[in-house]
């Protein structure tokens, strides 16, 4: 599915492509094997769900971070 979402990006569809609730595991299996990074990773972060872990994974490899 990822080599699809690359070729949005290539022919112009879309200029960003991200994830949705990705651990970081499964973010590296992506970071593993893609030409075009993730741009954003849209998470569950709130006081009673500690992200601080995933949250600094993805500040390493340069990918935001949005909250829902």
């Amino acid at each position: 599915m990822w080599k699809a979402l690359e070729e949005a990006v290539n022919s112009g569809l879309v200029r960003e492509i991200g994830l949705s609730n990705f651990d970081n595991s499964q973010v590296q299996y992506i970071l593993d094997d893609c030409r075009i990074k993730p741009f954003n990773n849209q998470v569950e972060i709130h006081p009673w769900i500690d992200q601080s872990e995933l949250i600094e994974f993805h500040k390493r490899n340069d990918i935001s971070v949005t909250s829902f």
